[in-house]
């Protein structure tokens, strides 16, 4: 689960003080803070304050449960607030709304927060990430930890494998690992599922975001996941096939082909690959496109494919009869299209990873020789159900964590956001799980899964902070550009009414016209212009004033300037 503890950098002039240190960090805990601070980050102006009393609210009546450290859950909402500006605009009355929303916890603490949740988060060990760098070029490591000789990936030597395969590449090791899980899965045949926890069976079926500028090495990442392991051919015998993704009509047929017996399949696995998010956003935009639909389907392992009239069109494929496997390159500053269909559900099932990796020299290390890895024999350690499914064994606590985290989702707690990130996490479980040649997961994959999904969250977090900080670029830049319209606008409509006022007093001749007199010859809409286009017509139109019968005229002038 997401740990936000280590992003915390409050301003000097600070959030409230915690009046309460019981409790600890858990990982249900973490997450609904990191839900929520996630939300108020991106609240706009209007939305703000409500966000953030809301926010406040919920987290402190974990805080009065024991799931949060008050200091931990105070000084990240007070963070996040200054993501969206409060801090820095409205320091004062936020600490106000932090303070009352205690008050108001207090007064109505909750119950029913579940007992699975309980069981400690592993400290992250090695920060790698602040969200403010995701995207930038100014990519600054970040210590979270007093004892660096062991990061989270230490003691299990196909992970060190990767990070040093990683390093010896000169490739990001968080990007390179993303990319191995993803391709161990791939190995995983589709009939392995995770048990019915809610309604059906859950598919292995992952995605991957590769997080970085143009030319930050999410190609190289890809390739050195390829070369990091000694990989088994697929089924058939083959390699892993892989393709670059299409529509969504054209999915099915990486799997099957027509023949003269009908559809056949060529094979069961796929690794899709997307190089940039500007193809799937073009795709994704055409008129009557149905690849995003279609992705979300791939990643449940739902059935796939279209009951066209044609039978040579009609290419299906059954639910958990296929491995979909998905990696593609982000530029943050594109990654609006995958962001903005977080309503769709497509963008919590992908995992995010940074293309960068501060620790990289130009000295890498020697490159080791790929790790000899084969998958677990699946078919003789794992009980089949009806179906002749091969379900993963799943401790009985973390599936009440899952039980749990879907209730509160019921509730309307967290955001869309996280919706699926209970499920991308089981996999990412179960896919480190059989890279370490295990046919189901254990707690201790459960632990190093937090700590992919806490990488994931961040690195995630710092897209959408890019976006909104370019969002914000781009309105200020349109407001600067109408200010700037409405005042070329505004001096012409001044120009006109000048000479307007012009022409009505020399056709008054030499009684001239007061100012009431001037007001009437003007229509309504040029009235608001008047005092502005008065001072014009003087200077420009040789208008002057005099005193008539005691009252102030103006009359014209010959170009001398006498009347």
């Amino acid at each position: 689960m997401p740990d936000y503890a280590d992003l915390i950098r409050p301003a000097p002039a600070g959030p409230p003080e915690p009046a309460q240190a019981d409790g600890t960090d858990t990982p249900y805990g973490l997450s609904a803070l990191g839900a929520e601070c996630d939300r108020l980050a991106l609240a706009v102006q209007g939305e703000r304050n409500d966000t953030l009393n809301r926010a406040a609210f919920n987290i402190n009546q974990l805080v009065l449960a024991g799931k949060l450290m008050e200091g931990t859950a105070t000084a990240a909402l007070w963070d996040a607030a200054g993501q969206c500006g409060l801090t820095r605009e409205e320091p004062s009355a936020t600490r106000a709304t932090i303070r009352s929303a205690i008050r108001g916890a207090r007064q109505k603490p909750r119950v029913n927060v579940p007992e699975t949740a309980d069981r400690a988060a592993p400290p992250v060990t090695v920060g790698w990430l602040d969200p403010a760098d995701a995207g930038v070029t100014n990519h600054t490591s970040v210590t979270v930890a007093a004892d660096q000789d062991h990061p989270w990936w230490a003691g299990r030597p196909e992970l060190e494998h990767i990070v040093l395969f990683a390093r010896s590449r000169m490739t990001a090791w968080p990007a390179v690992m993303m990319c191995v899980i993803l391709r161990a899965l791939a190995h995983t045949p589709p009939l392995v599922v995770l048990p019915p926890m809610i309604g059906g069976p859950g598919s292995l079926n992952l995605f991957a975001a590769l997080v970085g500028s143009s030319g930050a090495g999410k190609g190289a990442a890809m390739s050195a996941a390829r070369d990091c392991v000694d990989w088994p051919t697929a089924s058939g015998d083959r390699p892993l096939f892989e393709a670059t993704l299409g529509t969504g009509e054209g999915m099915t047929r990486a799997y099957k082909s027509w023949g003269k017996d009908g559809w056949v399949w060529d094979r069961r696995e796929v690794l899709w690959t997307v190089p940039e998010v500007d193809a799937l956003t073009a795709l994704s935009g055409r008129t009557g496109a149905t690849l995003m639909p279609q992705l979300r389907n791939a990643y449940s392992g739902e059935a796939l494919g279209f009951m066209y009239a044609d039978t040579q069109r009609r290419c299906l494929l059954g639910a958990h009869e296929y491995r979909f496997t998905l990696q593609m390159g982000v530029q943050p500053e594109r990654a609006a299209s995958l962001l903005e269909d977080a309503d769709g559900g497509t963008t919590q099932r992908f995992l995010w990873a940074p293309a960068w990796d501060p620790e990289i020299t130009a000295d890498p290390p020697e490159e080791p020789p790929a790790w000899s890895w084969r998958p677990p024999a699946f078919t003789d350690l794992l009980r089949p159900d009806r179906q002749g499914r091969l379900v993963i064994d799943v401790p009985g606590d973390i599936v009440g964590i899952v039980r749990e985290a879907h209730a509160a989702r019921a509730r309307g707690e967290g955001t869309a956001l996280d919706g699926h990130a209970i499920l991308t996490r089981l996999k990412v479980a179960e896919g480190l799980a059989v890279l370490a040649g295990r046919p189901s997961l254990d707690w201790s994959d459960w632990d190093l899964s937090g700590q992919v999904m806490s990488m994931s969250d961040r690195c995630r977090f710092g897209v959408q902070r890019t976006l909104a900080q370019a969002r914000l670029r781009q309105e200020t830049a349109a407001v600067e550009r109408d200010a700037r319209r409405s005042d070329q606008l505004d001096a012409h409509q001044v120009a006109r009414v000048a000479e307007k006022l012009a022409r009505a007093v020399v056709k008054a001749g030499p009684d001239g016209l007061n100012r009431r007199g001037l007001t009437l010859a003007l229509n309504a809409r040029d009235r608001p212009f008047l005092a502005d286009a008065l001072v014009l017509a003087q200077a420009k139109h040789h208008i002057t004033t005099q005193i008539i019968d005691g009252r102030t005229v103006y009359v014209a002038a010959d170009k001398e300037g006498k009347e």
